[in-house]
């Protein structure tokens, strides 16, 4: 139970951390949530209470709150300015504990000074109060913003990749519909050949001369094939290459982020005490320095948490169609209901205790708001990371086409055609052939052209070496693979474990930096197992990540200035799991 806590208290820091060093823990967002909070539940408390009274501490909240807004205004630009997380972290950290303890003196100076009021209660605690929604709301609203702001620019890369492999993969139809063409054009022109042969004196020199015309035509479609081959570079794909080197690192602006698809709002149930313990945190030391009142406070936290629980329970037997509309009912009926607690526990604070219909409701929202985006975009990111590798490997099905056809004609006419050829070529070089010998010679060599286009276009089958050509558009790949290795490859055939781990490798590549060249090296272990090393120019959020779960061990990690993908997968006979 000790190391439990110790590890979650250790992920809370480290999550603060990243937040507060992440250059951006300042935003608009964390501005409009802090004035939401400072100006209508953390105002000064005045002793007689009153509406009246409340009114005028929400005024001089609000105004305390734009007096502070400039120097953090200040430390916002700074933050962006700073390239070391240590510097930006310590700074982010002085800030909060700095405008936490200048608030309460702040918020006392303007409401004497503008409506002649006294606020009352500890400064101890009004301190450790403000301390501690500084350091619950800032964080949490940093950790969803950035979180988000990462993810668009996840999107982006992706979508910028997918832009190329798209113009790519036109290129590549383009290169197969000529590939048809100058096919059939061979086909046309050899069977014309063959019936300007046979309509005039066959023997051994006039098949011999038609043979040779054949044998030129099998090495146009040989040298058209080798053409066809090369995939489409950038600049054939007509894709700008500063469009293809997109970089969005931790000072990129708003403005810079893709555009989501629109979907329709979904405030789904906030996970069991989320929205009841941040409000918690935010207003328990408020009502203890209001009233002094230690039990009931801890009688009010209690029966917060069981309206969330409830609020929560009741939510997610709700169908998803009305959700949005019950969501708001939900949590309106648990405001008034802790209002009515407080009420009680409180009589004597009047109209401050009805403060909880709002901002319970208003907390639940927020954080419902906040998932919402946060899972949109990262539906999003998930949506462009399985098209990304679905064009991959439509590009390289699509870039075969072209050359394996050619191939496959080059290959008839070679094989077949010209073999019928030096056996026609022998019998008329014994005596003239009969029309039963031209007849079938026709016939063969017909059924041979016929067969130059296949009736059916079946794609081509997958495989590492496919795989890898699927990349090529997007990337520079530098592959070593150890001779063992490489048979092992060849022997595991398509759906192979190792093509799909240096697939999920290259989309990580471009995730996480729009990487343009990767390294892949590829060993065989003592065990009979293949060690798979991917890395990529790149910087991730984290030292170390999660990634998709293959057979073996599979880490994605940090090192220096590369993402690194390592995998140790069976050698042979492995395949993915459906």
């Amino acid at each position: 139970m000790a190391e439990r806590t110790s590890r979650r208290a250790t992920g809370v820091v480290a999550a603060y951390w990243s937040a507060a060093s992440s250059g951006r823990f300042f935003t608009w967002w964390s501005a409009a949530a802090s004035f939401a909070v400072a100006s209508i539940i953390l105002v000064p408390v005045q002793d007689g209470g009153g509406a009246a009274a409340y009114g005028r501490s929400v005024v001089a909240a609000a105004i305390g709150w734009m007096i502070l807004a400039v120097p953090v205004a200040g430390v916002a630009m700074l933050e962006r300015r700073l390239s070391g997380a240590l510097a930006r972290g310590v700074l982010i950290t002085i800030t909060l504990v700095a405008i936490s303890v200048a608030r309460t003196f702040v918020n006392s100076a303007v409401l004497s000074a503008t409506f002649g009021d006294l606020s009352t209660g500890p400064i101890v605690t009004r301190v450790l109060t403000n301390l501690l929604a500084a350091f619950a709301l800032f964080p949490v609203v940093a950790i969803i913003t950035e979180g988000r702001r990462r993810t668009r620019a996840i999107t982006e890369r992706l979508a910028a990749a997918l832009d190329r492999l798209d113009a790519a993969t036109a290129v590549a139809a383009d290169r197969a519909r000529e590939a048809t063409a100058f096919v059939t054009r061979i086909e046309r022109e050899v069977r014309a050949g063959r019936d300007a042969t046979l309509a005039g004196t066959v023997d051994f020199d006039t098949v011999r001369a038609f043979s040779e015309r054949v044998r030129s035509a099998s090495h146009a479609l040989e040298e058209q094939a080798a053409s066809a081959e090369r995939a489409p570079a950038l600049a054939d794909a007509g894709v700008p290459a500063r469009a293809a080197d997109t970089r969005l690192d931790a000072g990129a602006s708003a403005a810079a982020l893709p555009t989501v698809r629109r979907r329709a709002l979904r405030l789904a149930p906030t996970p069991f005490l989320w929205a009841g313990i941040l409000y918690a945190v935010l207003c328990v030391p408020f009502v203890v320095s209001l009233s002094g009142n230690i039990l009931g406070a801890t009688v009010a936290t209690a029966a917060i948490i069981v309206i969330d629980l409830v609020a929560n329970a009741l939510l997610r037997k709700v169908p998803e169609r009305v959700l949005p509309a019950a969501f708001f009912i939900v949590w309106l009926l648990a405001g008034a209901g802790a209002a009515a607690i407080a009420h009680l526990l409180l009589p004597e604070h009047g109209p401050l205790m009805y403060v909880p219909a709002v901002a319970l409701p208003a907390v639940a929202i927020v954080l419902a708001l906040a998932l919402d985006a946060h899972r949109s975009v990262r539906e999003e990111e998930e949506r462009s990371t399985r098209e990304l590798a679905e064009a991959a490997a439509d590009f390289a099905v699509e870039s075969a086409r072209a050359p394996e056809q050619l191939r496959h004609a080059a290959s008839m006419l070679h094989g077949r055609i010209q073999g019928r050829c030096v056996i026609f070529a022998a019998l008329a070089d014994e005596h003239p052939p009969t029309a039963d010998d031209i007849a079938r010679f026709r016939d063969e060599t017909d059924t041979a052209l016929d067969e130059l286009l296949p009736a059916h276009d079946t794609p081509p089958t997958g495989g590492f070496d496919r795989m890898l050509a699927g990349w090529r558009p997007l990337m520079d790949l530098d592959t070593r693979i150890a001779d063992a290795a490489a048979s092992a490859i060849a022997q595991a055939g398509d759906g192979s474990v190792l093509t799909e781990v240096v697939n999920e490798a290259l989309v990580n590549a471009v995730k996480h930096s729009g990487a343009r060249a990767a390294r892949i090296e590829i060993t065989m272990g003592d065990s009979g197992e293949m060690f798979v090393r991917v890395a990529a120019p790149g910087r991730l959020p984290r030292a170390v990540m999660q990634t998709r779960s293959f057979t073996g061990r599979t880490l994605l990690f940090q090192d220096g200035d590369d993402v690194v993908l390592e995998a140790a997968v069976p050698a042979t006979g492995a395949t993915v799991n459906a």
